[in-house]
């Protein structure tokens, strides 16, 4: 959760700029990666799991709070 609001703040809550933040958390698990040799420990990959989903939802529940 902590990413995420993290994530979010740094954009001032657009939503418009959901694809700017999923890439800046793919650069950093990817550098992760690197870092340990190409392999981390299952947990990394479930919170990396977790946070994709989550930006997504508040992305969607972002947009859908948006008048018409």
């Amino acid at each position: 959760r902590q990413i995420v609001n993290f994530a979010i703040g740094i954009t001032g809550g657009d939503p418009s700029r959901l694809a700017e933040i999923k890439e800046g958390v793919d650069k950093g698990f990817n550098e992760a990666l690197e870092a340990f040799g190409g392999q981390l420990p299952e947990i990394s990959y479930k919170t990396y799991d977790a946070v994709m989903q989550k930006l997504d939802g508040w992305a969607q529940n972002a947009a859908s709070d948006q008048p018409s």
